[in-house]
C-alpha cells in the first residue's frame, strides 16, 4: 500500500507541473523547447526547471543552449591579459591567495587545496566546489574580502562595488570573445532572463548574472541597431572613389587586417603605413597575388 501511495503522489505532482506550464502562453518567436516541461526524479534541490518561468520570462537552464549564459559554462575568455576557462573560475579564484606574500597564506592551520591559477582554469561544479573550500578558509580567518591584482575588496558589499564591477567587465569579455554566447544572448530578444537555481536572500548585485546579461543584451541591441543605420557601400563604390564621411558598412570579403607593430625601445623604427583592412569582392581567384583588393 505504501508503494502505491508514493507512486500516486509523484504522478499527481507531475500532472500539476505540466498543467502549470501549459497554462502560460509562450511567445512563438522563441524556441518552444526553452519552456518544455522536464520531469526528472533526480532533479537537484537547487534547480529551477524551464517550465517554471512566468509569462515573458525564460530560465537560463543548463539543460539546453541557454546554459551557455551560465557562469558555469566552459566559455573561455582573456581578461587583463590572463585566460580564464569560465566565469565561475574567474569568480572563485579571487578567494585564493595571489602569491606567497598574500596575508591569506600566513594564517596557521589552513589548507589551500588548489592554487589560484588552477581555479582560474576550472569550470562548472569543479570551480564552484573549489570556491566553497576557499569560503570555508575565509570564515576561519574571519575575513570578508577577496582580491584581484593586489587589490582587496568586499566579497558581499551592501552596495555594488569593486567585485561587482569586475564581474560585469568579465561577463562582457565572455560575451564578446565567444560568438556563440553573443548569438544565444541576442536570441533571447526581450525576454526577462531568470536563473536556473535558487539564490540566497538579499544576494549582492554581482550574484544577479541574469540581470547583468540583460544589461549587456540591451547595449548589444542598441549597437546592432546603430550599425544598420550606417551607409552600406560596395567594393565598386570604394574603388570608384565614392565620397563618404564617418563610419560606414561595406559588402566585401576581408583578406587581411594590418596593425602597425610597436617599435621596441630604444630603437627608432621607420613610420608604418596606417592600420587598415584589405578587402576584395572576388571569391574564386586562384592566384592571390593577382586578386584585386582595396585597403580601408
Amino acid at each position: 500500500m505504501r508503494n502505491f501511495l508514493l507512486i500516486t503522489i509523484i504522478l499527481t505532482a507531475v500532472g500539476v507541473t505540466s498543467a502549470f506550464s501549459q497554462q502560460i502562453a509562450r511567445d512563438p518567436r522563441y524556441p518552444a523547447h526553452w519552456w518544455t516541461a522536464i520531469v526528472d526524479p533526480k532533479k537537484p534541490d537547487w534547480e529551477i526547471m524551464p517550465q517554471e518561468a512566468a509569462a515573458g520570462e525564460v530560465i537560463l537552464s543548463k539543460r539546453h543552449e541557454l546554459g551557455l549564459l551560465s557562469n558555469f559554462a566552459p566559455t573561455p575568455f582573456v581578461f587583463h591579459g590572463k585566460r580564464y576557462a569560465s566565469l565561475e573560475g574567474f569568480w572563485q579564484m579571487m578567494k585564493y591567495p595571489e602569491d606567497r606574500n598574500d596575508p591569506r597564506t600566513k594564517f596557521a592551520g589552513l589548507e589551500w587545496k588548489y592554487t589560484r591559477d588552477q581555479v582560474a582554469q576550472m569550470v562548472a561544479f569543479e570551480a564552484n566546489t573549489a570556491g566553497a573550500l576557499a569560503s570555508a578558509n575565509m570564515t576561519k580567518m574571519g575575513i570578508t574580502w577577496v582580491s584581484f591584482e593586489g587589490r582587496h575588496f568586499e566579497y558581499k558589499p551592501a552596495v555594488p562595488g569593486e567585485h561587482y564591477k569586475l564581474i560585469v567587465e568579465a561577463t562582457w569579455e565572455k560575451v564578446k570573445q565567444n560568438p556563440e554566447v553573443k548569438q544565444v544572448l541576442l536570441s533571447t530578444g526581450d525576454l526577462i532572463l531568470k536563473p536556473d537555481h535558487h539564490q540566497e536572500a538579499n544576494a549582492p548585485a554581482a550574484w544577479a548574472y541574469y540581470e547583468i546579461l540583460m544589461q549587456i543584451r540591451t547595449e548589444l541591441q542598441k549597437s546592432e541597431a546603430s550599425d544598420q543605420s550606417l551607409p552600406l557601400l560596395t567594393f565598386d563604390d570604394l574603388k570608384a572613389g565614392k565620397p563618404v564621411r564617418g563610419p560606414f558598412r561595406i559588402a566585401a570579403y576581408v583578406l587581411d587586417l594590418y596593425k602597425c607593430p610597436p617599435c621596441p625601445p630604444p630603437n627608432q623604427c621607420k613610420p608604418c603605413i596606417p592600420d587598415n583592412i584589405a578587402v576584395t569582392d572576388e571569391t574564386d581567384a586562384k592566384d592571390l597575388s593577382q586578386i584585386k583588393r582595396l585597403r580601408i
